[in-house]
């Protein structure tokens, strides 16, 4: 996918009867389309994330209030191995669940990247640029780039 600005030039770039004004409107409009298209993606991939962030953040909590159960329970004077029982839920699923989470959050925050990638690019970023922007290295980022174009 080419990747472009939204002038006259640019248009006929991607669209070489952009030179026709009423093509070149089109042409336009389309970009700004696609623009659209990616800023809604980019919203959709922010939002997942933060929601997934919040789902992660309340198992954590709840984690948490596990552990300040054990530890009352092994202030009280029960053996630190009847605690976990004590706190009356199960670890495994505990542990399980926070695994759960953890992914999801991760796949969330990949595809928030992925959403970035191209835009990015098209507004006139190196993968160097963004992956500074993104906290990354250039080679996360060169790698994110191929995929971004491989699911586009």
């Amino acid at each position: 996918m080419a990747h472009s600005n939204t002038n006259t030039n640019s248009c006929q770039a991607i669209f070489p009867n952009a030179s026709n004004p009423p093509f070149a409107r089109i042409a336009r409009v389309s970009i700004n389309m696609a623009n659209q298209a990616n800023q809604d993606r980019a919203i959709k991939a922010i939002e997942a994330t933060m929601a997934a962030s919040v789902r992660l953040r309340q198992g954590l909590l709840f984690g948490e209030s596990i552990g300040e159960t054990m530890i009352k329970h092994i202030k009280d004077g029960l053996p630190i191995s009847t605690s976990v029982a004590a706190s009356g839920l199960d670890p495994a699923k505990v542990r399980s669940s926070t695994l759960e989470l953890l992914a999801d959050f991760e796949l969330c925050r990949h595809k928030m990247r992925l959403a970035f990638m191209l835009p990015s690019l098209d507004e006139g970023m190196s993968i160097g640029a963004i992956a500074r922007t993104l906290g990354i290295s250039r080679q996360l980022a060169s790698r994110l780039v191929h995929e971004a174009r491989e699911e586009d």
